[in-house]
């Protein structure tokens, strides 16, 4: 059951969520899977609470995917780099740059995705405002 689960999850992780059809569908597939891996305990597993993060971006659900994130006991960098997305595509620049800096308190370093993701996000901050 379990690896079952875990087969649908990466299923739905390479889905096209933004699609007109079935994205609803897709949003509450991805909530039964997120429920069955807070059910089986495996959410402080890096890797599947990560993908869980992952997913509630994908699907534009930045809350959840936050929320997801704060209630982590261990986060990896790909997770940062979600998180600081997620707040990026709500239009929270200034949350996302402040996640950033939160991220190197942590004492992790930055990796080339999530760089020139600030860098891209700065400069078109910047160009906005000119």
């Amino acid at each position: 059951m379990f690896e079952e689960a875990l087969e649908l999850f990466d299923r739905l992780l390479r889905c096209r969520v933004h699609e007109p059809k079935g994205g609803l569908g897709r949003v509450l597939l991805g909530e039964m899977v997120h429920g069955k891996v807070v059910r089986n305990g495996v959410l402080a597993d890096v890797v599947i609470s990560s993908g869980v993060v992952r997913m509630y971006g994908k699907c534009g659900r930045f809350g959840d995917a936050v929320k997801v994130f704060d209630e982590m006991p261990e986060r990896d960098m790909a997770c940062w780099n979600c998180v600081i997305s997620c707040y990026y595509q709500s239009r929270q620049c200034e949350r996302a740059l402040g996640m950033y800096g939160e991220m190197k308190r942590f004492g992790l370093e930055p990796d080339l995705v999530c760089q020139l993701m600030i860098m891209i996000w700065r400069r078109g901050a910047y160009i906005l405002v000119m």
